[in-house]
């Protein structure tokens, strides 16, 4: 198994470092300072104690002198009071005597008494008594003739100026304070490794929570959302890791489900595209019937304006007709009226007014014929209207099939339906005017055949009654006044009819100019449906470019959607 190696500024070696530089701080404060100091005091009162020892014994010699005298306190005198004196516990401790020669008056070691002291310090003190400049107590450190360290303390008894003297080893004294010195090394030694055991485990239980929550966030900088048992179990946590596990946690559902709303808007996205795609297609489609449709409708136009000009110059020819048969209405009129003033003196002129009758029966006879040809034509306006009839009829239903494309466009065919509703609306009047032009064309034809009825009774009564009976026209020509009298009122009521077919031609005149001026503008409507139906192709073009973009646009939010584990 590979070992993890330990990263030295991840929080983990940090902790360890802590504790180990907490241990060095501890171990350095023992050696560095409280063992020193603790050294320090110990000397301080091993000298006080030595000096106390020093002053005690001077006390007890100069008590001693006292009892005996100078010369009755021997070795043996001073014995008896002195042996043992010494620091407790120190067996290198012990007290001696010197007199103001420095010849040792008592000493441990009887052998040394009577002997001179080799101590310099001793000696320098025994030197300056007679001075008188010296201090009566004090404290000296010196290494005897064996190198051994030592401490010593004297005191001078001020009734003979012998100095007692308590000596020491400094090993001995510091034996103590080396034992704490070493057992406290020791004792911070296994401390600082219980420290650094605990700090171990310290700091795994610590980092090993941040160590999963690092691992859950560079899986989540991953892209990787899956749920991780570590987290979850992390959750439960009551420290500030649980804190942080279900902020985490919290953070991934959200993650999770800002990526499933990308995924349904690009699901969503990619689904409007195709709608959108199969709209334009559509559109596209009804452009095509549209842009049909109108060259249809322009055709339509076309033969609507040519129909409309053939009515037109057929009603100006009608109006002119109806003109000249008012003319000849007025004319035969004024000839009946003439023929009744004249009544009286047809016997006088039968045969001036035979030969005259006879050639005005020739002329009615071709006159009447002719206008009775010509009144043919209004059978012809009422043929003209049928098929403008016809035409409007197919305009309007032209106009219906284009509402029904405009509406299948939807708002892109709202001014084709505009349009087309206009178209439709002026085919119905095309028609509603056509059928009040067919009425007074009936009625133009009921006066003709009134007029021809009128002539033919006209034309059989020449022929037949004049020619028979002309003998007798001598004896009836008050009668004949009194029927030239009726054939002027009957002329007049044709001359009267007449106008009446002269207004209608007028209006039959207008309408058709009204039917041409709306088939042009419904040919101008025609023409802006096409431009329109081109810009909507134009529009539609623009759309599938759209439609294309919003597909990348969908595809690329695919590919960040698969970029996600979830």
């Amino acid at each position: 198994m590979k070992k993890r190696s330990i990263n030295i500024y991840s929080i983990y070696a940090k902790i360890i470092m802590l504790i180990i530089g907490c241990v060095l701080l501890f171990f350095l404060l023992n050696v560095v300072y409280i063992i020193p100091q603790s050294r320090n005091a110990i000397q301080k009162v091993t000298e006080n104690n030595m000096q106390d020892i020093a002053t005690l014994s001077s006390m007890l010699v100069d008590e001693l002198v006292t009892d005996y005298g100078e010369e009755g306190t021997t070795y043996e005198v001073l014995k008896t009071r002195l042996e043992g004196k010494g620091l407790n516990g120190i067996d290198s401790s012990y007290l001696y005597v010197v007199d103001g020669e420095g010849t040792f008056l008592y000493h441990k070691k009887e052998d040394k008494v009577g002997t001179t002291v080799f101590n310099d310090n001793v000696a320098a003190i025994l030197k300056a008594i007679p001075t008188g400049k010296y201090e009566e107590n004090g404290v000296f450190h010196y290494v005897d003739e064996n190198g051994v360290t030592k401490y010593g303390s004297y005191q001078v008894i001020s009734s003979t100026k012998w100095v007692a003297v308590i000596v020491a080893n400094e090993n001995e004294v510091m034996a103590d304070i080396n034992t704490v010195r070493n057992a406290s090394i020791m004792l911070s030694t296994v401390l600082g490794l219980v420290l650094l055991g605990f700090s171990i485990i310290a700091a795994a239980g610590i980092t090993k929570p941040i160590r999963i929550l690092t691992g859950v966030i560079k899986q989540v900088g991953d892209l990787n959302f899956t749920m991780s048992g570590d987290l979850e179990k992390m959750e439960k946590n009551k420290d500030e890791t649980g804190i942080m596990a279900v902020a985490i946690g919290e953070m991934e559902q959200s993650l999770r489900d800002i990526v499933g709303r990308i995924s349904d808007t690009s699901s969503n996205l990619e689904e409007h595209a195709e709608t959108l795609s199969d709209i334009t297609f559509k559109i596209d489609s009804a452009n095509a019937d549209n842009s049909a449709t109108s060259q249809e409708l322009a055709a339509s136009m076309e033969e609507t304006s040519a129909s409309t000009d053939l009515i037109s110059d057929n009603t100006a020819t009608i109006k002119n007709k109806a003109d000249a048969i008012a003319d000849s209405a007025l004319n035969s009129s004024d000839m009946a009226k003439e023929i009744s003033e004249k009544a009286a003196g047809i016997r006088q002129d039968t045969i001036a007014a035979s030969e005259k009758t006879q050639k005005i029966y020739e002329e009615i006879d071709a006159q009447g014929k002719e206008a009775l040809e010509k009144s043919k034509a209004v059978e012809k306006v009422n043929t003209l209207a049928g098929a403008i009839q016809n035409i409007a009829s197919q305009t309007n239903l032209l106009a219906l099939n284009a509402s029904i494309e405009a509406a299948r466009a939807g708002d892109a065919g709202k001014g084709f339906a505009v349009v087309a509703t206009e178209i439709g609306s002026l085919a119905t009047q095309s028609s509603e005017t056509v059928k009040d032009i067919m009425e007074i064309v009936a009625e133009v034809q009921d006066a003709v055949n009134e007029m021809s009825t009128c002539l033919q009774r006209t034309l059989d009564y020449v022929s037949t009654d004049v020619a028979a009976d002309y003998d007798k026209f001598l004896d009836v020509s008050q009668q004949y006044e009194q029927d030239a009298q009726g054939f002027s009122d009957a002329l007049g009521s044709i001359y009267d009819q007449i106008g009446e077919l002269q207004e209608s031609t007028t209006e039959i005149s207008t309408s058709i100019a009204d039917i041409s001026k709306t088939v042009g503008e419904a040919a101008q409507a025609v023409t802006t449906v096409a431009e329109k139906t081109t810009d909507v192709a134009q529009l539609s073009e623009g759309v599938v470019s759209v439609v294309a973009e919003t597909k990348g646009n969908s595809n690329e939010l695919k590919e960040i959607r698969n970029s996600f584990t979830i």
